[in-house]
């Protein structure tokens, strides 16, 4: 008896992706402007942060602790979640990313305005060829 799955009668197990590189889904190109716009409005907070800091400092009074507070976690948040939404526009299709995307789009579904757009497309994002795309076995 051979360890040989029958699908791979050859004995070979084919190489990613199976048939060569696959055509992206349309949903791939949703999904980059869903997150490169997400990304960006996250950048722009960053630089709010960044202004709030700088007009906190420059009045010098003891009311302006929180505002440079304020501006501080603005810097924070904008930080780490503009980068996390922008680094899988320059990612390329491995499994992993589809989970990646997966969560980005459900984190992007506590907001209420982007519900709208978050529910077809993660509709999209879970079909069958998006999922080969990536990968998913």
């Amino acid at each position: 008896m051979s360890d040989v799955p029958p699908d791979f009668p050859s004995g070979s197990i084919p190489a990613f992706p199976p048939e060569g590189p696959l055509e992206a889904p349309p949903v791939n190109l949703w999904f980059k402007i869903y997150i490169g716009l997400l990304g960006a409005m996250y950048l722009l907070l960053l630089l709010a942060g960044i202004f709030f800091i700088v007009m906190g400092a420059v009045s010098g009074d003891e009311e302006a602790i929180p505002v440079i507070l304020v501006g501080v976690l603005y810097i924070g948040m904008g930080l780490v979640l503009g980068v996390g939404y922008l680094l899988p526009i320059f990612l390329k299709p491995r499994p992993w990313v589809w989970i990646y995307g997966i969560v980005l789009i459900a984190l992007s579904m506590t907001s209420l305005c982007c519900i709208p757009a978050a529910i077809p497309l993660i509709i999209f994002w879970l079909k069958e060829e998006n999922r080969q795309y990536y990968g998913m076995r």
